[in-house]
């Protein structure tokens, strides 16, 4: 069950949060990052997501990464133990269109925070964000 983030407190969280966006569905990438944006947040989106680009990415720059988990084999593994060996308070959210219960499983044991699975509103994506960077607010306080 997600915690709902209480309409002020998303507005207060949504100020300068950059979020990395990995999805090679370009229509689909575009009107995800276009909903985030206008809610305020600052979006990178990319459209390639091998796992020699994301080896090359500065993940401490994001608060969050949304990553198409059908975009490759691994690479939102491979993305989620980057962040897990820096020790990142960064979240990571999985989009799917298959929506693989397997996946979805060992995403979360793993320590994905969440999944969108296509097709979602507009409302669901801006929940699971907020509730993914109020996760990030609480666990600075408790490492800080």
């Amino acid at each position: 069950m997600l915690n709902r983030v209480p309409s002020n407190r998303k507005e207060s969280l949504c100020r300068s949060k950059s979020i990395l966006i990995l999805d090679e569905e370009g229509q689909a990438a575009q009107t995800l990052k276009q909903c985030l944006e206008g809610s305020g947040y600052q979006i990178d989106l990319r459209h390639s997501t091998s796992n020699f680009q994301i080896a090359d990415l500065d993940l401490a720059g994001f608060d969050l990464v949304i990553c198409d988990s059908d975009s490759g084999v691994g690479v939102w593994k491979f993305l989620l133990d980057r962040i897990q060996t820096q020790k990142l308070l960064t979240q990571l959210v999985l989009i799917s269109r298959k929506a693989r219960e397997s996946e979805w499983y060992e995403g979360l044991q793993r320590g994905v925070f969440d999944f969108l699975i296509q097709p979602y509103s507009t409302n669901e994506v801006l929940s699971i964000v907020s509730s993914a960077l109020l996760m990030n607010y609480s666990r600075k306080f408790q490492t800080g």
